[in-house]
């Protein structure tokens, strides 16, 4: 069974408004997504960043496609569910815009 896999739009905050100091690369995995509460708690979800479609530096909006770590994921992580990016601290949000078929 593969991982679930969505296309994101992600926003990442700028640096002085409390996001991160780098740009996110391809093959990234330090990012947690964390989704609204079914019950009581958050969801997290580690995940790799497969690939942009575009610069994700502070402050960018940019396309990603994203494969979870988990397949409970997809409990979650449909289209038009938004999230925000974790890192420490929160460092941007981002909003589901298509589940991928699994290859």
């Amino acid at each position: 069974m593969h991982s679930h896999r969505v296309l994101a739009e992600l926003e990442l905050f700028p640096t002085e408004q409390g996001g991160l100091e780098f740009e996110v690369k391809e093959r990234n995995r330090s990012l947690l997504f964390i989704f609204p509460p079914l019950e009581a708690e958050p969801l997290q979800h580690g995940a790799v960043i497969e690939q942009l479609f575009g610069e994700a530096r502070p402050g960018a909006r940019v396309t990603a496609q994203v494969q979870f770590f988990d397949d409970s994921a997809a409990i979650v992580a449909s289209p038009g569910v938004e999230f925000d990016l974790w890192l420490g601290r929160t460092v941007g949000r981002g909003v589901v815009k298509d589940v991928l078929p699994e290859w």
